[in-house]
């Protein structure tokens, strides 16, 4: 019974759209054709018979089989109507079928009223002086003998929208998902509650003396009810837009709404639908004749709960063992754990007198020893990763296995960060590209762990084992704590594959590779120094592979492919500074061995954190480039950075630094970048360009993309704007059309004649947008004479006048990568 929106997953395909269009078209006109083909007299049997059917029907209260048989007696109506009009020779039948027509309806519309099956509607009023509670906010309400209505729970619809809520009356009637601007009847008996909703509002009315409720969901105009007496109801709708008043007896709304008497639980009146557990609920052993069985629960009174549906909507059981009733409750849908000879089981649960159902200990149960709650399996130390643990596995006579998983890093940023954030679920990531520089989706699983969980432990540090996800062979790493660092913010372990013992000191981070053959690790450092050594385990070949560098590493990201992508600290950052693609941080991170008070920081600064790429080589681990080599123009919401040669290899474009509008970590692979920087291989820079480039065939010219946000645009426009750059790398010149060219521009040549380009209506790429492509050419004769910038000397470097305040930064840039394409 709680609120719930069931919006639309997906739309419905056009041919199916069209297939109910004209089933609904056939419908309307098949029977009013039918008995318009046949004689007027026989025409008027039809209707005669209509006529008593629907009687009849709702006679023996079929309503709606009297409904459908109205609708079939309207049209038998209409098409008498017509009968008659082919039937009359003469003019004469115009008007005849039309006053034929109109007493017609009205008598259909006479007779549905008379037979109950007519429904009444709302009736526009002028607006009273005296308005009722606001649909946005509720005020504190009391019911007519003065005593208090419970609001336990509060939402709103969309962001800022109307409220809606749950309310529980002093007599224990407990109602759901009602608007806030509620309202008792004059004499007391009734109360009424608009029922919000994104779509379409209903109605509620609830007769406290009977204990029925009637929900109405065709009656939307009382958004605010201004007056309410056992006669009518009065409201407002849409207060922001129309607000007219109406008014609506409440004989007819409760005639025409669906009712249902509240039932009673414990000291609640509820009505039907709300989750109840089984009465009881058996849970085998797997051999022996004990027995376990869950007895529903519920406390004699749920009124002075905090929340009385909590034990409704997540019911519980109380277990009893051999007949024999404990003090334990578990979740309706948990299913404890007996071990295999049938003398002990272990489930999450909680002791009756608990006052929080959640969380849930482990409690253990054995023959010869009944019930007793177990330690906390695993303790965590402050740095490492978040483990979060799921339900036990397996029970053995000296041990308990129970499922868990890391939790998933991210960065605040898709290719750089200044926080590394963690989420408890699978999700969706790029693992790549297209060879037009779309992201490609694909799915983050956690990496899985078992907990080995000692049964007679004491609940300290280290007592447990822990085991990865399975790696070839169904072999998992097994990591054994040793110590923890010297300030405790790190566990020490030992770990082994199969019967292979890695040497060494080992965090607990590691990741297992897509493949099953590699599982990576971080060796551990003690202070001053912070984990730099990355290995990675070859279980094919039964060695280890390391990476030669020492990167300050944060955290494992993912492995897949061969590739084994970690987070690490470049460098520390203002924290009020702004950043930029030439500015990521401003203090650079010293060497691994010294680097811990670096890390960790102070309130002024926040670390920079940037994604590494190890692929896995045959002898060791080789670190990749940030960017990729591309052989074609990019589109416009191209990711990530990239080198585009020039045609002959004699210069290059090097774009760094691009972000969707919202500068953020989503993928949002449909959405257009900007503000990213561009260097050539010639020394030509350049700032707040987009991906969509190209070159000339030449290698002169370079035609280029500026990405302008439409709040951010000299005036008033309707999408996103895109302005087309032109740059002379043998003149060091840009000129600049300063007008839009169309959204998310894609280059497709550059020629001597000009430069060929499609373009979108839109400016974001939706999964429509390959039929939407529209052919431009901008004439090259046209660009060339346009006002050119010349761009100055700075060093090794050219720079536009703009970008001279930043020459410093320019310089300082690492583009070693681009020397392939310089000229000597």
């Amino acid at each position: 019974m709680s609120y719930e929106e069931t919006p639309e997953e997906a739309k419905a395909p056009l041919s199916k759209i069209v297939l109910m269009l004209l089933w609904e078209l056939a419908k309307l006109i098949v029977p009013i054709a039918a008995v318009a083909l046949l004689h007027p007299l026989a025409a008027l049997a039809v209707v005669l018979s209509f006529s008593l059917l629907t009687c009849l029907c709702a006679w023996l209260k079929w309503p709606k089989t009297a409904k459908a048989l109205s609708w079939l007696l309207t049209a038998s109506v209409i098409g008498l109507s017509f009968a008659v009009f082919g039937w009359m020779p003469s003019w004469w039948g115009i008007p005849v079928c039309v006053i034929l027509l109109l007493v017609g309806m009205a008598s259909v519309s006479s007779y549905e009223r008379y037979l109950g099956l007519a429904k009444a509607k709302p009736q526009p009023i002028e607006t009273f002086a005296q308005r009722g509670a606001s649909a946005w906010h509720g005020d504190d309400l009391l019911t007519p003998e003065g005593e208090p209505v419970r609001c336990l729970s509060m939402g709103e619809i969309a962001m800022g929208g109307p409220t809606y809520g749950t309310y529980l009356f002093p007599d224990g009637v407990l109602l759901d998902g009602l608007g806030s601007s509620l309202r008792f009847s004059n004499s007391g008996r009734y109360f009424a509650a608009p029922l919000p909703s994104r779509d379409s509002w209903g109605l509620l009315i609830l007769d406290r003396q009977e204990r029925r409720v009637y929900r109405n969901a065709e009656i939307g105009e009382f958004w605010e009810i201004d007056e309410f007496t056992d006669q009518a109801i009065s409201g407002r709708h849409s207060p922001l837009v129309g607000n007219q008043s109406y008014r609506m007896a409440l004989t007819d709304l409760l005639a025409q709404s669906t009712g249902v008497d509240l039932v009673a639980v414990r000291d609640l009146w509820l009505e039907p639908g709300w989750q109840a557990a089984p009465a009881y609920k058996t849970f085998p052993a797997p051999t022996g004749e004990h027995r376990l069985r869950g007895i529903s629960h519920l406390p004699d009174s749920l009124r002075e709960l905090d929340d009385p549906t909590e034990l409704l909507r997540y019911p519980a059981l109380r277990l009893e063992v051999d007949g024999a009733l404990s003090e334990l409750l578990i979740d309706a849908d948990e299913q404890p754990l007996w071990r295999a000879d049938g003398q002990a089981l272990v489930c999450h649960a909680i002791t009756l007198g608990a006052t929080r159902r959640w969380p849930r200990e482990l409690w253990l149960w054995q023959a010869d020893q009944s019930w007793r709650q177990l330690p906390a399996g695993w303790i965590q130390a402050e740095d490492e990763p978040d483990l979060s643990w799921d339900a036990p596995i397996r029970l053995d006579q000296d041990q308990l296995q129970l499922a868990g998983t890391f939790n998933a890093p991210y960065l605040d940023h898709l290719h750089f960060g200044y926080s590394l954030h963690s989420t408890y679920s699978d999700n969706e990531v790029g693992v790549g590209h297209d060879a037009e520089g779309r992201i490609l989706l694909g799915e983050y699983r956690r990496s899985r762990l078992t907990l080995l969980q000692p049964l007679a432990g004491q609940g300290v540090r280290g007592e447990a084992g822990l085991l990865s996800q399975p790696l070839l062979g169904d072999v998992a790493a097994r990591f054994d704590w040793r110590r923890d660092s010297q300030d405790g913010r790190l566990g020490v372990y030992s770990c082994r594959i199969g019967d292979w013992q890695l040497d060494g000191d080992w965090l607990l981070d590691h990741r297992v590779s897509d493949c099953g053959r590699y599982l990576a690790l971080v060796a551990f450092a003690e202070i001053p120094a912070v984990p730099h050594r990355v290995c990675v385990a070859d279980l094919q070949q039964r060695r280890l592979l390391a990476y030669a560098g020492q990167p300050l590493v944060a955290r494992l990201l993912d492995f897949r492919g061969g590739v084994l992508s970690l987070a690490e600290v470049l460098g520390r950052f203002g924290r009020d500074e702004c950043d930029t693609p030439l500015r990521r941080f401003d203090q650079a991170a010293p060497a691994a061995k010294r680097a811990a008070r670096f890390v960790e920081g102070d309130a002024n600064t926040r670390p920079y954190y940037q994604p590494l790429a190890l692929r896995v080589g045959e002898q060791d681990l080789l670190a990749l480039p940030n960017w990729r080599l591309i052989e074609r123009p990019q589109v416009a919401n191209a990711d990530g950075d990239f080198v585009l040669p020039a045609p002959g290899g004699r210069d290059a474009a090097w774009l760094f630094g691009t972000q969707s509008e919202f500068c953020d970590h989503y993928l949002r692979e449909r959405h257009p970048r900007g503000g990213g920087c561009l260097l050539t291989a010639s020394g030509l820079a350049l700032a707040n360009v987009g991906p969509s480039l190209i070159w000339s065939e030449d290698g002169r010219y370079l035609a280029l993309t500026r990405y302008i946000r439409r709040m951010e645009a000299s005036e008033r426009v309707d999408t996103d704007q895109w302005h087309l750059l032109v740059l002379d790398v043998q003149q060091r010149t840009l000129r600049d059309t300063a007008s839009h060219i169309g959204c998310m521009p894609q280059f497709l040549g550059f020629d001597a004649n000009g430069i060929e380009l499609r373009v979108l209506p839109s400016d974001w790429e939706h999964e429509d947008s390959a039929s939407e492509w529209q052919t431009r050419h901008i004439d090259l004769s046209q660009l060339l004479a346009l006002c050119s910038v010349e761009f100055e000397a700075c060093g090794a470097l050219w720079l536009p006048p703009e970008e001279l305040a930043r020459a410093g930064q320019w310089q300082r840039l690492e583009s070693s990568h681009l020397q392939p394409w310089r000229l000597s």
